[in-house]
Formats: structure tokens, C-alpha cells, sequence
């Protein structure tokens, strides 16, 4: 665990920006990471709801009509929850300042919906309406790296990133039986 936080404080700091605004990034994900840390510690084997941890990081969004998540009851073992609910801070923060959820994105929408089927839980985060100018390359931020990379190495999860005319497409593949 502190390999992932001192990579996040890393990544974080070398993205760059006012101190202040570097400070705010930093707090955010450690927050994110710290909900279910804290809890994986008391009780290794326990779990948490998957709709409580996308609507964590949604809680502003909540009866906004822009944002649907859907799918069957879902539980969630707390080690992978770690892991899960820092890439769903950074969807979700990506999501407020440069995709559906930005004050700029009129007619946007965020349709998150999950399944289950034996023992892997398959997720996909959909953004759609979005007016994207992609710049040529596109910049690999923090929280796309965590995404294809660390979920893949630390909870053996499959991932894919899509950037797409109007929005963003990430799916999110784990074993929940594999722990």
C-alpha cells in the first residue's frame, strides 16, 4: 500500500500545477484510497457494495438526471475495493473536469453499468455528448495509467480506455473469486 501512495504522490507531483491545485489532486485520491484501506484493515475478508462505491465518488451527482449506474447487487472483497475505488475517483474526476459532468457539457451523459457472472464482475463506465478536441498524441494522465496498468498487476483485472468521437468508453474487467 505504500508503493501505490507513494506512486500517486509521484504521478500526482509530476503532473505539475500550483501547488494548491497539486495538494487538492493528492488529497482527493488519497481519500479515495483511504475509504476502503482503512475498513480492508479492520476486516480483510469483508466486502463493500458496488453501487455505494460509485455513488462515493458521485455523491454531488446522485439525482442528477445526466448520470445513470445500474447493474445487478454486487459486493465487492475490500483489497480489490482499494484498488477499484481510486479508478472510480479518477473516472469520475476526469468525468467533472473535462468530460460529461463538466459545466461546459450540455446534453453529456455518464451511464455506468456492471454485471456479474461467474466470479468476475464486468464494468463499463460510458460518457457520451462530449464535445472532445483530441490532441495529437493524446496525453496519458494518471488516472488512464492506474487504469490500464495498475488494476491489470494489482487485482489482475482487464482493462480498456477508449476515447471516442462524443466521449469515453472504459471497461473493467475482475475476478472476485481469484482473492
Amino acid at each position: 500500500m505504500l508503493a501505490v501512495v507513494r506512486s500517486i504522490f509521484a504521478r500526482t507531483v509530476e503532473a505539475g500545477g500550483a501547488l494548491e491545485d497539486v495538494a487538492d489532486h493528492f488529497k482527493g485520491r488519497l481519500d479515495a484510497v483511504s475509504r476502503y484501506q482503512f475498513a480492508s484493515a479492520i476486516d480483510p475478508r469483508g466486502t463493500i457494495d458496488l453501487d455505494m462505491m460509485i455513488w462515493d465518488e458521485l455523491r454531488v451527482f446522485e439525482f442528477d438526471p445526466r448520470v445513470a449506474a445500474a447493474g445487478p447487487e454486487a459486493r465487492v472483497p475490500y483489497d480489490i475495493a482499494v484498488v477499484l475505488g481510486l479508478a472510480f475517483h479518477e473516472l469520475a474526476t476526469n468525468s467533472i473536469k473535462f468530460g460529461a459532468l463538466a459545466d461546459t457539457a450540455r446534453g453529456a451523459t455518464v451511464h455506468i453499468r456492471w454485471e456479474l457472472s461467474q466470479g468476475e464482475l464486468s464494468l463499463t463506465w460510458e460518457e457520451t455528448g462530449v464535445s472532445i478536441v483530441m490532441p495529437a498524441p493524446v496525453p496519458r494522465g494518471f488516472g488512464r495509467e492506474f487504469i490500464e496498468a495498475a488494476l491489470t498487476y494489482q487485482i489482475g483485472a482487464t482493462t480498456a480506455f477508449e476515447l471516442r468521437p462524443g466521449g469515453i468508453r472504459c471497461t473493467i474487467t475482475v475476478p472476485l473469486n481469484a482473492r
